[in-house]
């Protein structure tokens, strides 16, 4: 198993898992690191895998927590053609999972794991809005967030929480970086995100190929957002990922091969809300044209 969003040190952990035990098919196996949303030390509140291999998220225990699992549960069970869209979208959902731990329930989302048998996955956590606060944010919470990341966010409609990638000709080399990282890039720095992420100065045409699958897949989230008018998305995120060494092996075997090795997936969805009638996202539209252009610059 890769490791995914390692770069979080309180809210988000490593994700390695490599061995199975005895548990029932959706018990947790382990501590894993997140996927999406909230975590911490604490290996209650860690990502976890089952024996299926659907990664576990624990669910928030407040109004976070229950909006994040009634927006899955909505857009798997909606036979409203505005709503299901969404399914292509998001990580596969599989239900809750509810599981007594020290005489306490805890609950589980189950989702797929996006990087399930990638041997060298490189991430890249792109959290989506130049407004990353919901409707029901204190005012304090709201300068807080407006102040974060703001050498990205006003310009480009995003921010980078973190990323890790496997870089150099045999793809033994793993840099991470955090969100002290993502706080300091600005319109003069941005493009070392995808220098790192890509791997530019080790391989440019590999690079290149795997820029241009990302914007294909950019591009229908783009035709998304340009018409849809149901939700709101505040404090979401873009998850980018890609197997490194199988880009490399699979390289001149042709798009329809590499494109087993490359996702986009949005991801943390405990602030998404119902939209103004009829009006766009344009929070969430900026930061995805945003995306576009930087990745069409590689």
């Amino acid at each position: 198993m890769a490791n995914l969003r390692p770069w979080r040190k309180l809210k988000l952990q490593v994700f390695v898992t490599d061995k199975w035990n005895d548990h029932v098919e959706d018990q947790p196996d382990g501590a894993l690191p997140q996927v999406g949303g909230h975590g911490a030390w604490d290996k209650e509140q860690a990502i976890q895998v089952n024996k299926k291999g659907l990664v576990l998220k624990p669910v928030q225990e407040n109004k976070r927590g229950e909006r994040e699992v009634q927006f899955f549960q909505t857009v798997a069970s909606s036979t409203d053609p505005a709503v299901k869209v969404f399914a292509d979208y998001i990580p596969e959902f599989h239900g809750v999972s509810k599981k007594m731990k020290n005489g306490k329930e805890k609950s589980f989302l189950m989702m797929e794991n996006l990087t399930n048998d990638f041997s060298k996955a490189c991430i890249m956590d792109i959290k989506i809005g130049t407004r990353t606060w919901g409707p029901d944010a204190s005012p304090e919470k709201q300068v807080q967030q407006d102040n974060s990341y703001r050498g990205t966010k006003v310009p480009f409609g995003f921010s980078v929480p973190g990323l890790s990638a496997y870089r150099g000709a045999d793809k033994k080399e793993v840099v991470v970086k955090d969100k002290e990282f993502g706080k300091m890039l600005t319109e003069d720095n941005i493009n070392q995100v995808l220098e790192l992420f890509l791997d530019i100065s080790t391989d440019r045409d590999l690079a290149r190929i795997l820029a241009k699958m990302f914007i294909d897949k950019l591009r229908k989230v783009e035709s998304l957002f340009q018409t849809q008018t149901t939700y709101n998305f505040y404090a979401s995120s873009l998850l980018f990922v890609y197997d490194a060494e199988g880009a490399k092996k699979s390289k001149d075997l042709g798009s329809e091969k590499l494109q087993e090795f490359v996702n986009v997936k949005m991801i943390d969805f405990a602030h998404v809300w119902p939209a103004e009638e009829g009006k766009i996202d344009q929070n969430y539209l900026k930061g995805v044209q945003s995306l576009i252009k930087l990745f069409s610059d590689v």
